[in-house]
């Protein structure tokens, strides 16, 4: 696999979309691990505090959490593509509801 040299940087945001250019989904995969790791934290806190795991709330609480680390990597030019914040909005708003909708 050849890689593209980074020459010439002169800001931040330029680092920042240095792996974008090498691999196209090197942020997608971020945010899904980060996504998976705070769902499983979340969950299995819950469950070791209260004896019950809420996986709803922690689907919820992760996809927000991903929602605002997704929006500020949008903000650096060619860091992050619009359709996957599209998506990771569409996966916040599906997991809020089924979250509201299962309660009692």
């Amino acid at each position: 696999m050849a890689y593209t040299e980074l020459n010439n940087v002169t800001s931040l945001g330029q680092l920042f979309s240095y792996p974008t250019s090498v691999f196209n989904s090197f942020y997608n995969i971020v945010l899904l691990g980060l996504f998976l790791i705070v769902t499983s934290s979340t969950y299995f806190s819950q469950r070791r505090l209260t004896g019950e795991g809420d996986l709803l709330a922690s689907l919820s609480v992760a996809s927000w959490l991903v929602l605002i680390v997704a929006s500020i990597m949008s903000l650096i030019e060619g860091m992050l593509p619009s359709s996957t914040l599209i998506i990771v909005i569409g996966v916040t708003i599906l997991t809020t509801i089924l979250l509201l909708l299962s309660r009692k």
